[in-house]
């Protein structure tokens, strides 16, 4: 007996043992649903891969990642027109699926293929691109454009890209896209403060920065810093104090600062707010310190000689802090 006669037997043998009904299976049903799949699979059966959902599981079918799955192996088995149909039953966008929406994507990419309708093709990957973020699908409708044409519509994506809701998503794709000039753009447009606990984004994207739009950099490291600092995450302290050694080198390069405060009114403000914080203060490299203590240190004469008494780090009034150039409701 050959392999492929003994496991269609055993498939066989498997579909009679099984329950054969679409209610809630079994735990001794779902491994027997499971086996059956993998038989299928084994044999390159696609009919049989559809009938174990068709006959036993119907509503899995409307689920995207599944409905991707049973697709690809009818497309591969010449069948692309009934994966389409298959597919549109599961459309992520009928019901706001997100999970495996890239997957039934990417099965209805391999359908529209297979039929020859590469201009549908093209569109559902322009679509897809700009709607969940992916540069995968992006390069991939790039690469298929006639010469000359991929350059503007690059431009044009890109732009759409920079538009999107998501500000993360929209600095993550830009991050590896890479496409520095417009994340630049997007991170000192925003008008609210960066979410500094995403450190897996704005780091890489402060590096990627610093070089050519040192202002954009620093905006994203002093949010990863005053994040740190406010919540007193101390496992991070020695990072924090890297991006501070970081935004003291940037300022140099920083003629403008915009609506942001200069390097040295910052660092007071830090000094001013989380001057307590001696396991974060340890960490930052003494050199750069002495800046910040002596523009501490003349606010408090300042004070004293207003007022006769000097009030330390912790007490200088807003009016200090506004000839400092501070503007705390940035940050």
């Amino acid at each position: 007996m050959s392999p492929d006669t003994h496991l269609r037997l055993r498939l066989e043998t498997l579909r009679q043992h099984s329950s054969g009904t679409a209610t809630a299976k079994s735990q001794p049903d779902l491994i027997v649903s499971i086996a059956m799949l993998d038989i299928a699979d084994a044999l390159g059966d696609a009919e049989a891969y559809l009938a174990e959902y068709r006959d036993h599981s119907p509503e899995a079918l409307t689920v995207p990642a599944i409905a991707a799955k049973v697709a690809t192996r009818l497309t591969k088995a010449g069948r692309a027109e009934e994966a389409l149909t298959l597919l549109q039953a599961a459309d992520p966008t009928l019901r706001r699926r997100r999970t495996g929406a890239e997957a039934w994507c990417d099965a209805r990419l391999d359908a529209l293929d297979a039929l020859g309708r590469s201009d549908e093709a093209q569109a559902q990957r322009w679509d897809f691109a700009l709607m969940e973020l992916s540069s995968r699908h992006l390069r991939d409708y790039l690469k298929r454009l006639p010469a000359f044409e991929d350059m503007p519509a690059e431009e044009k994506a890109l732009d759409l890209v920079a538009e999107h809701d998501d500000l993360e998503e929209a600095l993550w794709f830009l991050l590896h896209w890479p496409e520095p000039h417009r994340a630049a753009r997007l991170v000192l447009a925003t008008p609210k403060p960066l979410n500094g606990d995403r450190y897996y984004l704005l780091a890489p994207l402060a590096e990627l920065l610093e070089k050519r739009q040192p202002l954009a950099a620093t905006v994203c490291l002093r949010a990863m810093i005053n994040f740190t600092l406010k919540v007193a995450r101390s496992k991070r302290y020695p990072h924090a104090a890297r991006h501070l050694e970081t935004c003291h080198r940037l300022a140099a390069a920083i003629n403008d600062w915009g609506g942001l405060v200069d390097h040295r009114s910052y660092m007071l403000q830090l000094r001013r707010d989380h001057d307590r914080k001696r396991g974060f203060w340890s960490e930052v490299p003494k050199t750069i310190i002495p800046q910040a203590e002596a523009g501490v240190k003349a606010a408090g004469k300042g004070v004293v000689e207003k007022g006769g008494k000097g009030r330390g780090l912790q007490g200088i009034s807003a009016a200090d802090t506004k000839n400092a150039s501070v503007q705390p409701g940035l940050w």
